[in-house]
């Protein structure tokens, strides 16, 4: 299934088959240190949280809603590089290196731009940050390690 660039998708995108493999399979290595537990920075029905930049995407922000009329989780995201061939980005749920899970896949056109809705299955009350990285499409279900934005850890 193609992703239209900077579009609303109800759908993961992406390669195909991709994702829901064990945490274990992600890297130990791990930019910008390990993450602490507590949930306080993935929303929860009605709430938006809020995605900063790390230092391979300055000038990105993100959003992220559950709750209202939205049957998921809604992405925004803007000022990402565009998706190159062979490459695009997925939004995870974490903890820890070891402790992740995908919530879906994604695009991002010229403009810089998407806005994405993702069935959720998973308990994002359960992890404490969410992550964008950009991945390859390599066959390799983990995260890449190239993270571009990221929810606020709570102290």
């Amino acid at each position: 299934m193609a992703c239209a660039s900077g579009s609303r998708a109800r759908s993961r995108c992406g390669p195909s088959p991709r994702r829901r493999w064990p945490a274990s399979s992600c890297s130990s290595a791990w930019p910008g240190g390990l993450l602490v537990a507590g949930g306080d920075d993935v929303p929860v029905p009605g709430e938006e949280v809020q995605l900063a930049a790390l230092p391979g995407a300055p000038g990105a922000t993100a959003t992220a809603a559950m709750g209202g009329d939205l049957d998921g989780m809604e992405l925004k995201v803007s000022g990402l590089p565009a998706s190159k061939p062979g490459e695009y980005y997925e939004l995870w749920a974490l903890n820890s290196p070891d402790d992740l899970a995908p919530i879906g896949t994604f695009r991002v056109g010229e403009d810089g731009r998407a806005d994405v809705q993702f069935a959720l299955g998973i308990d994002p009350a359960k992890y404490a940050a969410l992550d964008v990285s950009v991945e390859r499409e390599d066959g390799d279900p983990g995260h890449s390690g190239d993270s571009l934005l990221r929810s606020e850890i709570p102290a």
